[in-house]
């Protein structure tokens, strides 16, 4: 690499280090030289998205306004959601059309939340799962007599970290949890039927896999569709047939 020349001045990184801005690639490539992988530079690549996703974060802290919902078998609606002060609020339709109001899920520290997401299992009972002001994800289950377990953190690497998150539930009540990292890509953790988690495994599938936004829904078949915004402001949609099997994201025309 030829070195940088500002009139007079010809500028070596290793005698005059990061001079001016110009001299980055020389940076990088002596970084290289050191046995720095792809990998070891991904933070400085993508920094400057880094930036703007901090202050995203910072601004969207208590995420007014995030809510999940789901439904009684009688059709009547349970709706939970983020309050300004970051706690969650469970508000329960009744069988007259009424509404119990909204009520505070205690369960601290799990409770205090940026993002929610929920999903009515088959024997009548409530799982809800959250994104924590820690960027980690927690766990509450209604049991099916209306108990809840209160908020357990769903412990993984630390690729965990979400700030966005959404859940469905296989026929038999295992979770099934996709959610956009810290990263920008999409992860996805299945729970076993011991009741362990697989950990969170990265869904390829660029560029479509850079998401905002994510939802998903299981079919009668057993397969699941996720539908997640791209970077690109684009809605991307990810099929999973019912042998398990990804037919990757293909982009759906529109923008969101």
């Amino acid at each position: 690499m030829d070195r940088g020349v500002y009139g007079q001045k010809a500028f070596d990184f290793n005698t005059d280090g990061l001079a001016h801005i110009g001299m980055v690639p020389d940076m990088l490539a002596d970084f290289q030289s050191m046995g720095m992988t792809a990998s070891d530079l991904d933070p400085i690549f993508d920094s400057a998205a880094a930036y703007v996703r901090l202050w995203e974060r910072a601004k969207k802290k208590n995420n007014e306004g995030s809510t999940a919902v789901t439904a009684f078998p009688d059709g009547r609606l349970d709706v939970y959601m983020v309050g300004l002060g970051g706690n969650m609020w469970h508000n329960m339709q009744q069988s007259n059309g009424q509404w119990t109001g909204f009520n505070e899920m205690v369960g601290a520290p799990g409770n205090k939340a940026i993002d929610i997401s929920a999903v009515r299992r088959a024997d009548g009972g409530v799982d809800v799962v959250m994104v924590g002001l820690d960027g980690n994800m927690w766990h509450n289950r209604q049991n099916s007599n209306g108990t809840w377990t209160g908020f357990n953190e769903l412990i993984g690497e630390t690729a965990n970290k979400a700030r966005q998150i959404a859940v469905t539930a296989f026929p038999d009540g295992r979770l099934d949890v996709y959610m956009v990292g810290l990263d920008g890509n999409m992860w996805h953790n299945m729970q076993q039927s011991n009741g362990q988690w697989t950990g969170f495994n990265e869904m390829v599938g660029a560029p479509g896999n850079k998401a905002t936004n994510i939802a998903v829904s299981r079919r009668a078949d057993g397969g699941v569709d996720v539908i997640m915004v791209g970077l690109d402001g684009n809605l991307w949609h990810n099929h999973q047939d019912s042998t398990g099997k990804w037919t990757g994201f293909i982009v759906q025309i529109g923008k969101h």
